[in-house]
């Protein structure tokens, strides 16, 4: 939203409330583009993360996506095996892989 920019970059200039007039913006637009909310998805993931590398670390970095959701179903958490498998590859974590003979 570039109003919002042009009011940001120039409120040090001019009062916020005459820039925002001047482009054509509300200030409580305004305010909510200068502070964002994080969803809740956002939270809820980024606490899941830490749990499954607790996970993946208390196994020596050797489960995978299905061990980890396994675990976590035991720890008594409802979370998808696809959610976990995303989760992880967004951190980098996988597990050991063997080799077929």
């Amino acid at each position: 939203m570039s109003r919002c920019w042009f009011v940001d970059d120039n409120r040090y200039l001019f009062e916020v409330k005459r820039l925002c007039e001047l482009v054509g913006v509300s200030r409580a637009r305004y305010y909510r583009w200068r502070r964002p909310r994080i969803s809740e998805r956002v939270l809820v993931d980024a606490w899941l993360t830490n749990l499954i590398y607790d996970i993946h670390v208390a196994s020596r970095s050797t489960y995978g996506s299905l061990r980890v959701f396994g675990q976590s179903g035991r720890n008594g958490w409802r979370i998808g095996e696809n959610h976990v498998a995303r989760l992880m590859v967004d951190v980098g974590l996988f597990g050991a892989q063997s080799h077929k003979r």
